[in-house]
C-alpha cells in the first residue's frame, strides 16, 4: 500500500488541481468576474489543492515529498507565468501563475516541521 501511495500522490494532486482549478474558475465566472481575478482564483485554488492533496497522499510527510510537490508547483507556476509573454495571448493569464507561486510558498510552510511554532501561554 506504501508504494501505491508514492506512485499515485503527485497523480492525485494533478487531479485535485484540475478540478479545483475549475470549479474556482467557473464559480468566480458566475458572479460576472473580470478575466484578471478568475486567473489568479483559479490558479491558487489550483495549487492549493496540488499541495494539500498531494501531501497527504503521500505515505510519509517527510522533506523529499515536500520539496517534490513544492518544485512542480513552482516549475507550472513559472511556465503560467512565462507562457502567455511567448505566445502572445492574453496577458492576465500570468496571474495564475503568481498565485501558483504564493500558495505553494504560503501552504508548504505549515508542513515545515522545523518552523513550527511555539505555544505561548497569555
Amino acid at each position: 500500500m506504501k508504494i501505491l501511495r508514492w506512485i499515485l500522490f503527485l497523480p492525485l494532486g494533478f487531479v485535485a488541481s484540475f478540478v479545483f482549478g475549475f470549479l474556482a474558475a467557473m464559480l468566480t465566472n458566475f458572479f460576472g468576474g473580470a478575466s484578471w481575478y478568475v486567473w489568479l482564483v483559479s490558479g491558487a485554488a489550483s495549487s492549493g489543492a496540488f499541495i494539500i492533496v498531494s501531501l497527504k497522499v503521500a505515505p510519509e510527510e517527510n522533506s523529499i515529498s515536500k520539496w517534490l510537490t513544492f518544485a512542480t508547483v513552482s516549475i507550472l507556476g513559472f511556465i503560467e507565468i512565462i507562457g502567455p509573454f511567448l505566445f502572445s495571448t492574453d496577458l492576465s493569464k500570468s496571474f495564475a501563475g503568481v498565485a501558483m507561486i504564493i500558495m505553494a510558498i504560503s501552504v508548504i510552510h505549515p508542513f515545515n516541521k522545523k518552523n513550527e511554532t511555539k505555544k505561548y501561554k497569555y
